[in-house]
Formats: structure tokens, sequence, C-alpha cells
């Protein structure tokens, strides 16, 4: 609006709350200040939607379960093939519900951190990632126009804030299939019906009313870019009784936010910590879309830790590693329905001191990728329990930057004795618990051997007994230790 009714339209989400000419950087709030945002920062691959036609329309059958789908679209040429993954959201009927992190899909959709010519490539402790170049890497790389992800640089070699899901496939990678060995789990232990698959995305909208018909509660295995709205309902749940597993690494890092009017596009502006790809400027780290500050939620003061008992700390490129018990004997009676039926993999000489996975398809345990801690200075609840730990970390794993203070020294997997997974567990003031192992390998460690393996049990036995004992009684007053605190 230029006040001289002389009014555009801005098209295809340009960066705003930018610096302007006259910046001085006595306010860094551009919702606060009187002069310096008077700009726009154009991109020429810039893209909120690619306005495609409908080429085809699919009708979901009325009855159709909650759950993960595909349309297989094949080509005139059978060589040419797709499968176009959508999700039927929950009928809340069941007890148990498992939601997918598509904040997540959406933050990494197009990434193009595989562009070892740009300054965002991809680069880790250990020397360079190795790119698979198949069918959808050469996709990509035909076709720039289908937008970037919040790791992208622009053309210009600016920070791109904006994701977008309508302009091309959701990320392939990691956290996308690896949710789907938890669908997988989930339907040959309750069975067609018997779990409610949930999205981020309706969380967001929708708040605490779409969880709080369910006993437990479990996440994806990269729940990295968590709204307030998600973060909040969350919380609620949890005040409601609720049980919450978490059963990922490097979860509930990144502050993002949506436009309600576009709920498609995301915004993340990451500023001068965390695990990065780029970095947006000085000034430049409020959000357009609701004037809060990016970056960590660390830095708004709401430690992953409050909540779920752990929270990310270090990632890796390097073979995962075994977790060891590491229950105090104080504590190991009320914690021993954890182990149930893991009798097989204790030893004549110390129960439980071989380590709890096995050799599996990354490499040699389920800690691994990205991972998360038990810290009580971060905001981990007192009553929650160590239950197990990783060791032995290769120098491919390293310390978030956020995490060290001065000097930057002893950062890497064998000297660093913070670059681990703790798995925890806590009961809560409002009757509920919360369950969480910390790495985003645990999926992947969970459909090794047909899901006949130490994490399947672990992981069966921890979501039994959160449906046996149903949600708390929930909270009288907002007072108590039960998670983060909402405004």
């Amino acid at each position: 609006m230029s006040g001289n009714a002389r009014d555009g339209i801005v098209v295809n989400a340009p960066t705003r709350a930018v610096k302007g000419h006259d910046w001085d950087g006595v306010e860094t709030d551009w919702t606060k200040a009187s002069y310096g945002y008077g700009a726009i920062h154009f991109h020429d691959d810039d893209l909120n939607d690619a306005c495609w036609k409908t080429d085809l329309t699919v009708t979901i059958p009325r009855d159709a379960l909650s759950g993960a789908y595909v349309v297989a679209a094949t080509g005139i040429d059978a060589n040419v093939h797709d499968d176009i993954a959508f999700f039927e959201s929950a009928k809340p009927r069941p007890k148990a519900a498992f939601v997918l992190s598509t904040f997540t899909y959406v933050a990494y959709a197009n990434e193009h951190m595989w562009d070892m010519s740009r300054e965002s490539k991809m680069t880790m402790a250990g020397g360079d990632v190795v790119i698979r170049k198949d069918a959808y890497w050469r996709r990509m790389a035909r076709h720039p126009d289908l937008g970037l992800a919040v790791y992208d640089v622009h053309n210009d070699g600016s920070g791109n804030v904006h994701t977008t899901a309508r302009a091309g496939p959701f990320s392939t990678s990691a956290q996308a299939t690896a949710d789907q060995f938890m669908i997988n789990f989930l339907e040959e232990q309750l069975g067609r019906g018997g779990y409610d698959v949930v999205t981020e995305h309706d969380v967001h909208v929708q708040g605490v009313s779409m969880l709080e018909s369910y006993d437990a509660v479990i996440t994806g295995c990269h729940p990295e870019y968590p709204s307030r709205a998600l973060i909040d309902a969350y919380v609620a749940y949890t005040r409601g009784g609720g049980n919450i597993m978490y059963l990922g690494g490097n979860g509930f890092y990144w502050c993002s936010t949506t436009d309600p009017a576009r709920p498609h596009r995301m915004e993340v502006c990451k500023g001068d910590q965390g695990c990065r790809s780029i970095e947006v400027p000085a000034g430049e780290r409020m959000h357009a879309l609701d004037g809060q500050l990016g970056g960590l939620w660390r830095s708004r003061g709401r430690y992953a830790q409050t909540l779920f008992g752990v929270g990310p700390d270090s990632c890796g490129t390097g073979p995962g590693v075994p977790y060891k018990v590491w229950v105090p004997d104080e504590q190991a009676a009320e914690c021993a329905w954890v182990w149930k039926g893991l009798e097989a993999y204790q030893t004549a000489d110390s129960t439980f001191s071989l380590p709890l996975i096995v050799e599996f398809g990354f490499g040699g345990g389920a800690s691994g990728d990205e991972m998360d801690r038990l810290d009580y200075k971060l905001g981990s609840p007192s009553n929650a329990v160590l239950l197990a730990t990783s060791t032995g970390h290769d120098e491919s794993f390293g310390i978030f930057n956020e995490e060290m203070m001065f000097p930057m020294v002893d950062t890497l997997g064998p000297q660093c004795d913070r670059v681990r997974s703790d798995m925890t567990y806590y009961e809560t003031a409002a009757g509920g618990a919360v369950f969480s192992v910390g790495s985003i390998e645990w999926f992947c460690s969970l459909a090794w051997d047909n899901y006949k393996n130490t994490v399947a049990v672990i992981t069966w036995n921890v979501l039994e007994e959160f449906l046996q004992r149903g949600k708390g009684d929930g909270m009288l007053s907002v007072t108590g230790n039960v998670g983060w605190y909402t405004d």
C-alpha cells in the first residue's frame, strides 16, 4: 500500500520485512520500526504457486481409512512413472495417532543442497556428501523452476526464506520415507483402522482438538519445523493427560510460520545460530508473515527438552551407533516394562550390556544422522529418567554451534560427550507420560529385519503401555512442570 492510492500486488512471494536504504541498526524489528524497512527483495527464482492446470482428478472413497496413500501415474511411455503421495487425515476413532512431519516435508521440498555450485551445498565433517544421481535428481536438475527449499540460496546468493507445497514434489529424503516405516509398523501391530494418521498442518489449524481424543500421540522421525500453534497443541495435549512418543531427532528446532491465506506457503528466517546452510542478514530475522522472531525455538526460550525430555544437539553422516541401557538402580524396577521381551539380548555377565540394536541398513546402531540429548540445564524435567544413551560416534559427527561457548574445541564425536542420543521417560503431573529416543535413525532401525529387532520391541512396549493406561485426568490448573509454557 503506497499511501497515495497507487497500491500494487506482489506476486510469487519475494522476501518482505527486509532492510531499506535508510536502515541504521537502531531497530531490528520491522514491526516496531518507523523507518528502515521500505524495501522488498525480489529474486528471479521466487515462487509461491506454480499455477499448474489440473490434469488428473481422483475421487477418494468416503470410507477410506486414515493413512498414507499414493496415486500411481504412468505416462504414455510406460517408463515414465511417478507416485503422487497424499494423506487421508484422521477420522478420530482409535486411541493412537501418528503425526506426519509435513512442515518438515515442505521445508525440504525441492532442496538444492546437491548442487555443488551453490554456496548452500551440503558439506559435513568428513567430506562432501556423495550425490545419488537417480531419476529424482535428474528431474530437479532439469527443472530449476520448481522452487527452492529453506536450505537453498537464490540465484543472487541470498538465503531463501519461503518454500511452497504448490511447486513440485515433497522431499524424497530420509524423513518422508522413514515415516512410512512407522505406518507399516502400526499396520502390523494395530491393524487397519487401529490408528489414525494426522498431519502437522492439521494440528496447526485445529490445535489440541485434533489430538485430545487419543491416548497416545507419536511424532514423526524429524519434526524439525514446528509452528507456534503446533507447539502449543502438544503442550495442551500433555496438560490434558496425554501420552507422547517422540521417536525422532533434531525435532522442534526451527521456528516456522505459514500464511493463513495461503497455507501452502512456509516462512523460515534462519539467523546466526543453528545447524544451517543459509543465513539471513541482521535486521531481517523477524518473520514477515507474523512479525515474530525467526531462528531457533531455543532462542525464544522454548527448549525442546522442557517438553520432550531431550533436545537437538548434534548431527553427522557416519554410521549409526548402538544405545546402551543406562538406568540407575533405584529406577530400574519402575522402568522394567520398557525392556519386556528383550531377555534374548541379555548376557551372562551383565544384563543388557550388549547394544540394544545390532547392525542395520545405515550403519551399526539406531543412533545416527541428527540426535537429541537430555540436559537438565536446558529444561529436561527433574523426574526424567535416562533409560539409554549412545556412545562411540565417529568424527563425522559434530556438536551444533549453539551448544558451544568460547573456545570452540573438542566438538566432534570422539571428543565431545554431548554428541549422543538419549532415550528418556518421565511422567507428567497431569497423569500422562513422555517417551523420547533422540535419533532420526530410530525409524530406520525399526524396520530392520522385518521389524524383528530390539528397537521394534521397545517401541511396541511403550505404545502398548500408553494405550493400556489411557490418558490421565489432566491438570486442574496451569501450574506444574508438564512442558513448555503457553502465552
